[in-house]
């Protein structure tokens, strides 16, 4: 679904990486991974705010956080304080600057709102599941993708 959601896009790429990987994977693994793949760039890891506000729970946070720039993705209603639920030692690393908050090793953790409809992957599923209208929260060859397979009904 995923790839046909960015198949048009010029600057969008789907990767395997994950699903290729042989045991565990972590988004560390994966971030050193890709820069090794892709080369010198600026990364950013896009993070919808409730799965940021468990950060603190992944393996080897800190690390994730020095290694690439996290934007966190907020919809309507959902607040976060972007580092007062961050351990100390993690939290000691930022300074606050406009727009956001810069690292000690120079990588941004900033959010951004992204859409005026309140829109989550569990809320599509269960709206889907509940037989009610999901066509507008989705782009068309997912949706068609969803219909035609029966997916979370």
């Amino acid at each position: 679904m995923l790839t046909l959601a960015v198949a048009g896009s010029p600057v969008l790429k789907v990767s395997e990486l994950e699903l290729q990987r042989r045991g565990v994977s972590y988004t560390l693994d994966t971030i050193v991974d890709l820069r090794e793949e892709i080369g010198d760039g600026e990364f950013f890891l896009a993070l919808g705010a409730d799965a940021y506000s468990e950060i603190s729970t992944w393996h080897r946070p800190g690390d994730v956080m020095a290694a690439v720039n996290i934007v966190v993705l907020t919809r309507p209603g959902f607040e976060i304080d972007l580092t007062g639920s961050l351990p100390g030692k993690i939290r000691s690393g930022y300074t606050q600057e406009k727009g956001g908050f810069r690292h000690s090793s120079g990588t941004r953790l900033f959010s951004l709102s992204v859409s005026a409809v309140d829109i989550s992957a569990s809320g599509i599923k269960r709206l889907i599941s509940e037989g009610k209208s999901f066509h507008e929260l989705v782009p068309d060859s997912v949706y068609d993708y969803i219909v035609s397979s029966g997916l979370y009904k």
